[in-house]
């Protein structure tokens, strides 16, 4: 009788998680994006430049941000760490093309903010 009891219980608690869960996801999913710029370094380079590349993305001002971004992820290209600067938080070390990328930024507090991100060249 405990068992069951208990087994009931469980998969109760279990249910309601998931459901608080994919609420939180499709709350998440359904927000209108975050608009983010970003730039691709044109100019020629003397020497080498690393294996990862010179273009990066404006994450926001610090004020903008209620919890700190540690993290962006550029769908189909990958993710990198979001750095603290001294006016604005920034995520530096890609290697993109002009364009509109989709993606998400990850906060320290494990949530996560849609993200659209247009990038432009500058020579």
């Amino acid at each position: 009788q405990t068992l069951n009891i208990s087994l009931s219980f469980c998969a109760r608690f279990i249910i309601k998680r998931i459901v608080i869960e994919k609420k939180q996801i499709a709350k998440t999913m359904s927000e209108t994006p975050r608009n983010l710029e970003g730039y691709h370094q044109s100019m020629p380079t003397i020497g080498e430049t690393g294996t990862n590349g010179r273009d990066y993305v404006i994450i926001g001002q610090h004020a903008d941000w209620p919890v700190a971004p540690i993290s962006l992820t550029i769908e189909t290209v990958g993710t990198r760490d979001v750095a603290k600067e001294t006016h604005d938080f920034m995520c530096r070390g890609w290697a993109l093309a002009d364009g509109t990328y989709d993606g998400f930024v990850k906060l320290e507090n494990d949530e996560v903010e849609v993200v659209k991100i247009q990038i432009t060249t500058v020579f």
